[in-house]
């Protein structure tokens, strides 16, 4: 397990956060940004940073949210997060590469925002390389957005994936 790099402050200024793949969820008066960690120009693979802001011009953080230390251990990347409300829980929506195993996005749930989330389900086909998926919903039906990755497809594919009620 890696040491996280990025110290944590009270007081940071939206440009001098380093992430890529950002995604901002507002919850309450609180405004939640998550991202896939960058260091020293790569895309550092054990955890998902979250920072909290009530302005969008200053935030605190980072904290872990899910992390190799947290029930992950077998897993690198940490790519591409996004955190939906969903039935008065939080999906965060992660590309992981499990070791042995195809890059893929996994379903990750928590009843609090920022805390204890556990792995429920890889949500992209485990035969593919496949990344940074995303929840689409339409009349009540949930589905999965990713990218079939251009390790695989060339140049890359978008596919859609529809999840079933147990998130399979």
């Amino acid at each position: 397990v890696q040491e996280w790099p990025v110290p944590y402050k009270a007081d940071w200024k939206t440009e001098d956060i380093h992430l890529r793949d950002p995604f901002i969820i507002r919850e309450g008066d609180s405004y939640y940004l998550t991202g896939t960690l960058t260091h020293n120009s790569i895309s550092d693979g054990y955890g998902t940073p979250l920072y909290v802001s009530k302005d969008l011009l200053t935030w605190e953080g980072p904290t872990l949210i899910v992390d190799q230390a947290k029930g992950l251990e077998n897993y690198s990347n940490f790519w591409a997060p996004e955190i939906h409300k969903v039935d008065n829980q939080f999906w965060l929506l992660v590309t992981l590469e499990p070791k042995g195993g195809k890059r893929g996005t996994y379903l990750v749930i928590s009843d609090k925002i920022d805390g204890e989330y556990t792995l429920k389900a890889r949500v992209t086909p485990e035969s593919m390389y496949s990344l940074d998926g995303t929840l689409y919903e339409e009349d009540g039906q949930k589905y999965i957005v990713y990218c079939y990755e251009w390790v695989e497809a060339h140049d890359g594919q978008i596919r859609v994936v529809k999840l079933n009620d147990d998130l399979s």
